[in-house]
């Protein structure tokens, strides 16, 4: 048996993808949203029967070797090593000459020997005013044990005689960022952390990476109170995050990511039992490391410490998210009262942090809170200022309902017109749409891009002509019905469902379908979605256990949702008007009406 045979026979496809990305359950394949293109509908499966995964929206697909090549950019023989570490495979070494890899093995046993090293150093009476920090800001022996925490003596060359003596090559060591080169001998090294407390830094595997080192209260350096590993072949800051290799299980199975400042916040967090935490390497939270949370779920809150920097961080980072389409919330720090940051919290008043861990703000309340704050005690100029700074963050919202709602609110909290502000939102809705350049879509041959209930119109028509059987057999769609009913306007493909349902038949081949169809210009319509429906399931079919009845079940959950939210924003305008008109009865009905459809 082949090495790449033995480690398939060994690891599920399925729980190599649930690694990085959250699936769920369709038929007897899994889906997700595909982390290799922007998407809202999931186009991402993963066959378990086959062993393979495909993206149906950019293409892109193979088995477990290309899955972690794609995602973790490795090279063929990098993803195997990867993939033999996990299902405990010891690799030929005939396999190609392999250089890379090994060269990248040889630095994470490095990194890996390093850690132990740390962490013994850590138990010695002279890393005893470091245990006593440690000690003092409630990180328990058990927590110690579970971040792997360490201990670097201050002293110039202890890692580096200790890693020369098992065997490892300076040079090596050198480029795992361990060592720092001597100014005035440019061929000497010496010890990169000195007398500082260890934090290790893993990937999402759990190999380690690099090092982020504290220096002891009370002693002064030019170094700073943090030092990190530089960038090198294992560690990339704009990568890296503190704590993904124990959080990401929980961050799947709590639905969101909970982003802290340091370090230490993340090891406390776990003391309370909040698992789910984790901190950005490097100055600022980049899109790279965003991206990788997204994978295992698109909610995250931040909760930055209680200071101008902090606010300052939040923002940047909020709006990020909402420029990657994620739900983002925030916990403030300072309405706790319990601490200025996380891990002082955390040690005060536990309880309370996880109170405000399920009382989180939205983005945009954060920021109403934020901008707004003494907001009658400034002059006109500082009031439209920050009316322009809300107003801004409004624009971030894709959800119509949401943006509506949120200029109400802002128009209450600071006396400014409504349909001024509402003007200056359409303004800039324009301007972002002028901005943003279309993306081809299957559903149809149009050059224009289409909305997102056209696409879904489309997909349903299609999959029900290519497979009548899956819906006319339990026939109860009521919200398609009303719609197609009601509304005053139909598209082409609407005027052709509507026929179709109306004379509800099921026929053997779709072109039968066609000959429903009496007006020349909807029968070419439809031989159009029909070419282009042909030849895209047909690819599903070949190369997935493909599921029509789950998939058309999902097109009309999705249209339903939508039309869900119309049917909302419909009534926000009529509450609106009849707030205008001062009829007050009207207003509480609609309003009654609103949050009946809301729970629904």
């Amino acid at each position: 048996m082949s090495d790449v045979e033995e480690i398939k026979s060994r690891l599920n496809i399925v729980d190599v993808v649930a690694n990085y990305l959250r699936l769920t359950a369709s038929g007897s394949n899994h889906k997700a949203l595909c982390p290799f293109h922007n998407e809202k509908t999931p186009s991402f499966m993963v066959n378990e029967d086959r062993q393979i995964f495909h993206c149906f929206g950019c293409g892109k697909g193979g088995d477990m070797i290309t899955f972690i090549q794609e995602i973790e950019r490795l090279s063929f023989f990098e993803a195997l090593k990867l993939l033999a570490d996990r299902a405990g495979v010891d690799l030929k070494q005939s396999q190609g000459s392999g250089q890379e890899r090994e060269k990248k093995s040889e630095l994470i046993k490095i990194m890996a020997e390093s850690v132990i090293y740390y962490r013994k150093q850590l138990r010695k009476p002279e890393a005893s005013r470091a245990r006593d920090y440690l000690k003092k800001r409630g990180v328990n022996q058990e927590l110690a044990d579970r971040f792997e925490l360490g201990y670097a003596r201050d002293e110039w060359e202890g890692l580096k005689k200790h890693l020369l003596e098992i065997g490892f090559k300076q040079k090596q060591i050198e480029q795992t960022g361990l060592l720092s080169r001597s100014v005035n001998n440019p061929d000497s090294y010496y010890d990169r952390f000195r007398n500082r407390i260890m934090f290790p830094i893993a990937n999402a595997f759990g190999a380690w990476v690099g090092f982020s080192a504290r220096i002891l209260p009370g002693d002064e350096t030019p170094m700073g109170k943090y030092i990190n590993t530089p960038q090198t072949v294992l560690y990339d800051k704009s990568r890296a995050i503190y704590g993904i290799q124990l959080a990401k299980e929980a961050i799947k199975k709590q639905d969101f990511s909970i982003v802290v400042e340091g370090n230490l916040d993340v090891i406390l967090s776990f003391k309370t039992g909040v698992e789910n935490a984790i901190a950005m390497c490097g100055t600022s939270v980049t899109q790279e490391q965003l991206k990788m949370l997204k994978r295992y779920s698109n909610k995250i809150v931040f909760a930055f410490d209680a200071d101008q920097a902090g606010a300052e961080a939040a923002e940047k980072a909020i709006d990020l998210s909402l420029n990657l389409g994620m739900e983002v919330g925030v916990i403030e720090i300072d309405k706790i009262k319990a601490g200025t940051d996380v891990a002082e919290v955390v040690v005060n008043q536990p309880k309370k942090w996880q109170q405000a861990i399920r009382d989180y703000t939205s983005a945009l309340d954060y920021y109403f809170n934020y901008f707004l704050k003494d907001f009658e005690d400034l002059n006109i100029a500082e009031k439209k200022q920050r009316i322009e700074a809300v107003l801004a963050k409004i624009t971030q919202i894709n959800s119509k309902i949401e943006q509506d709602y949120y200029i109400e609110e802002l128009a209450h909290r600071t006396k400014a017109k409504s349909s001024t502000l509402f003007e200056r939102i359409q303004a800039e809705n324009i301007n972002r749409t002028n901005q943003t350049t279309s993306e081809p879509t299957k559903d149809s041959t149009d050059k224009n891009e289409l909305t997102s209930l056209e696409k879904l119109i489309n997909r349903i028509l299609v999959l029900i002509v290519l497979y009548p059987e899956k819906y006319f057999e339990k026939r109860s769609n009521p919200e398609l019905d009303n719609y197609l009913k009601n509304k005053q306007r139909l598209r082409p493909s609407e005027q052709i469902l509507k026929i179709i349902l109306a004379k509800a038949i099921v026929f053997k081949k779709p072109i039968s379908y066609l000959n429903m169809i009496e007006q020349e210009s909807l029968k070419t319509h439809l031989a159009r979605l029909i070419t282009v429906g042909e030849k895209y399931y047909q690819e599903q079919e070949e190369v997935l256990d493909f599921d029509a009845k789950a998939e058309l079940d999902f097109y009309l959950t999705r249209f339903k949702q939508i039309i869900k939210k119309q049917n909302q924003a419909d009534l926000l305008a009529d509450i609106k008007e009849a707030e205008q008109a001062k009829d007050k009865k009207l207003v509480a009905k609609l309003v009654r009406q609103y949050n009946e459809l809301i729970k629904n």
